[in-house]
């Protein structure tokens, strides 16, 4: 199990879990962004947002400097379009 970097940028529902709006942005530069509670991206309850968080994911396939993941293995996370893998840069990777 791996987990990629991911900046949680805003509150969109302030009911108990909190519900936030996280950004990955893929090697390409694009911003993918995604729904879910704040537990789902962070295990510390951060003081402000913006903030870092992560998304678990698994490894499909390594380059020279980027790897693809897929987000729906552990937590079953797609962004807003429908979408769980993404090629990103292997920087953005933080191992358990």
């Amino acid at each position: 199990m791996i987990n990629v970097k991911i900046e949680i940028v805003r509150v969109i529902d302030k009911s108990y879990p909190v519900f936030v709006e996280a950004r990955l942005t893929d090697c390409n530069g694009n911003a993918h962004c995604f729904h879910d509670k704040l537990p789902v991206f962070t295990l510390n309850e951060p003081k402000n947002i913006p903030c870092d968080g992560i998304i678990r994911c698994t490894l499909i396939t390594e380059n020279d400097d980027t790897v693809l993941i897929d987000t729906l293995t552990p937590d079953d996370i797609e962004s807003l379009d429908g979408v769980s893998r993404f090629e990103i840069c292997k920087d953005q990777i933080v191992y358990e």
